[in-house]
């Protein structure tokens, strides 16, 4: 269901961003006990994610969902503590069953394109169902080629695209989408709206609450385009969010996200660890230009790509993993 299968040193991109929302809960845990949540996820084959959950967060009560039976066997063989509960269950299925007592996390981490209709219909149900102060994190391909659809001429293709996902998104359609976002430079940010317009109508039997975003980014997971969106519902009461702000000062978070404008890009180089080491003794005080002119060679790309990458790797560098051989 998560995609889990893939090899982690060979998505650099996707453990930033869990890094990241690590971080985030860190922060949360300044005005809430975030070790009282019940976490919610798709935890794949080796449940990474509740590895940190639980190592970093001291969250004790954990749940995987799971629809393939394989997989959900093999959760189980390879759990690595024993307060994960393993549930058999599609999402759509465990959305629609479970009641959410006592506060929740939930990431929603989904892989399948086609069913991004199915998939933000899921967020607006589960929306409904969260009470005050839970926390939310959706993930979904953003790939425009995902969405199939033949024609002649560039523009033709866009075209037949843009009535694929009118058809795929029905009511979650953003409006003033036009056929030239969808390309791989504009379609993110059209799910993004797409997601906002699902958390909307999910918040509006909620009239004295609503869905705060706390982050959202676009990175590329074994060469699929990916979003991912991060928010809490707060009360609506204007003392209760400058509390919220004031007590987790989260708006000096540099990798936040509080209106829903643009996601930010996570774009990390791969690196050797002789590379990483030595970029790393020269921060944090040096700047994009200097580290490449310290290396000699280009590490990816042309001159500006180069330059885009090693930028974001300062911007992301505390948060990037480390692979390392161990024997046991």
């Amino acid at each position: 269901m998560s995609g889990g299968s893939l090899a982690y040193q060979l998505r650099p991109n996707k453990a930033v961003d869990r890094n990241l929302f690590i971080d985030l809960l860190n922060k949360l845990n300044r005005i809430v006990n975030i070790s009282d949540y019940t976490y919610y996820g798709f935890g794949g084959p080796f449940l990474e994610d509740f590895k940190l959950m639980h190592a970093h967060l001291r969250i004790g009560r954990m749940v995987s969902i799971e629809s393939d039976k394989d997989v959900h066997l093999r959760q189980q063989f390879n759990s690595p503590l024993n307060c994960i509960s393993f549930l058999n269950k599609t999402s759509d299925d465990f959305i629609e069953s479970d009641d959410f007592n006592g506060p929740s996390i939930v990431w929603l981490d989904y892989t399948e394109p086609a069913q991004i209709g199915a998939q933000l219909k899921e967020v607006d149900y589960l929306v409904t169902k969260l009470a005050t102060r839970d926390i939310l994190k959706v993930t979904l391909n953003s790939n425009p080629s995902a969405l199939g659809g033949e024609a002649t001429h560039e523009q033709d293709l866009q075209e037949v695209r843009l009535g694929i996902l009118e058809s795929r998104l029905n009511d979650y359609f953003p409006s003033g989408t036009e056929a030239r976002m969808m390309t791989r430079a504009h379609y993110g940010k059209t799910i993004f709206k797409a997601v906002e317009l699902a958390m909307q109508r999910g918040m509006k039997g909620k009239q004295k609450s609503y869905f705060q975003i706390l982050s959202a980014f676009l990175y590329q997971d074994g060469g699929h385009p990916m979003l991912t969106v991060t928010g809490i519902i707060l009360e609506d009461e204007e003392a209760k969010i400058d509390e919220f702000f004031d007590a987790t000062r989260v708006r000096n978070w540099p990798s936040g996200l509080f209106e829903w404008s643009e996601p930010k890009l996570i774009n990390v180089p791969e690196l050797s660890v002789k590379e990483r080491i030595h970029i790393d003794n020269l921060l944090p005080q040096s700047d994009k230009e200097s580290i490449k002119a310290s290396l000699g060679y280009r590490i990816d790309g042309n001159d500006d790509h180069m330059a885009s990458l090693i930028q974001n790797y300062i911007d992301y560098y505390r948060m990037y993993p480390l692979f390392s051989r161990v024997v046991l």
